[in-house]
């Protein structure tokens, strides 16, 4: 075996590679392998933005939720740039868990730079694992761009400081004009959504009673496709046959926010945000530290599930929509690579 096939095998350009490809970049990618919409919409707003980014590049597409192969790792390895395009993907304990890259294997990546990426969950602790995890992966010549302000914090324990808060690339277009092109009256249709992994049937049926009582034309989009049968499981018997299901794909779900126009109502963030993007009325249910914190951050109109006996009168009074997008964060991180034609670290 040759010495370069011997590279390519093993994957060790890392090591013996002398320039990068200028106009290669790979999208490590939550939706490869997802069976969650959400990651799709994720998807979708992280490769527009890189397209805008990089206008004559080739962008290469590769997951992140599942281990690479020594092949693919020698091709991301080529890219000028690889970006981790949003998601939950760090943790404070076990983060190989949500960014398949085994311990094993470490040393043979490139590094990589977030793109609106966020922390799984509120966590106390941050193991060593997980600290040593990160900064081995993550380029330190540039800033990372992170959903809120508490993936932000989490980072620099992690003595990770080269890090800007720009909100999901999903929010980057809801600016304060786009918003307030959106309907503010109540439609007579609405869209709800569950999530299956967050099952609550006590807060789950007060969502869908408050949504039958107050609109004509019941929908639910299941996200997830496990969320079919917990929605048959939780929906309250004088409710059967009310709710129309929509597919659960994006084409589908896309093509009925553009026909319907209805206002949306549920537990899943991103169906909640695809659903904004398409001018619709929308209010969140918070369920874990990703409505909160985007609400502190940049106001993502949302409802804790602690609040549920507030539902029917903001149903019926209404609420505000005017989110607050981080811009200049967003102008500091995308300028860093118009500045920098390639990264200076492995």
């Amino acid at each position: 075996m040759s010495f370069t096939k011997y590279i390519k095998k093993y994957a060790l350009n890392k090591f013996f590679q002398s320039e990068d490809q200028e106009n290669f970049v790979v999208h490590l990618c939550p939706a490869v392998t997802s069976d969650n919409v959400g990651d799709f919409i994720i998807a979708d707003a992280v490769s527009k933005e890189l397209a805008k980014l990089f206008p004559q590049a080739y962008i290469g597409t590769y997951p992140c939720k599942t281990p690479l192969h020594s092949p693919a790792v020698y091709r991301c390895n080529q890219a000028c740039f690889r970006f981790v395009g949003g998601t939950n993907i760090l943790q404070g304990k076990k983060p190989q868990r949500t960014w398949a890259v085994p311990f094993s294997d470490l040393w043979k990546y490139r590094k990589a730079i977030l793109m609106g990426a966020g922390w799984g969950k509120y966590q106390k602790m941050i193991s060593l694992s997980s600290r040593l995890f990160y900064r081995s992966l993550l380029d330190s010549s540039f800033l990372h761009s992170v959903r809120d302000s508490y993936t932000c914090d989490q980072l620099k324990k992690c003595g990770i400081e080269n890090v800007i808060c720009t909100g999901c690339p999903t929010t980057w277009n809801l600016t304060e004009s786009f918003c307030s092109s959106i309907p503010t009256g109540k439609k007579s249709s609405a869209v709800v959504t569950l999530t299956d992994y967050a099952k609550n049937p006590e807060r789950d049926q007060a969502l869908l009673n408050a949504c039958a009582a107050h609109y004509e034309n019941l929908f639910f989009f299941p996200q997830s496709s496990a969320d079919i049968p917990y929605f048959h499981a939780v929906l309250p018997a004088e409710l059967a046959g009310k709710f129309n299901i929509i597919a659960p794909n994006l084409t589908e779900y896309d093509r009925f926010l553009t026909e319907i126009q209805p206002d949306f109502i549920g537990t899943r963030l991103h169906g909640g945000i695809r659903a904004l993007q398409h001018r619709c009325r929308v209010l969140i249910i918070g369920i874990d530290n990703r409505a909160k914190e985007m609400g502190k951050d940049i106001s993502l109109p949302f409802l804790p599930q602690e609040n549920m006996k507030e539902l029917p009168g903001l149903l019926q009074n209404g609420w505000d929509i005017a989110l607050k997008i981080p811009q200049k964060n967003i102008d500091i991180w995308k300028d860093q690579f118009r500045k920098n034609p390639a990264p200076e670290s492995i």
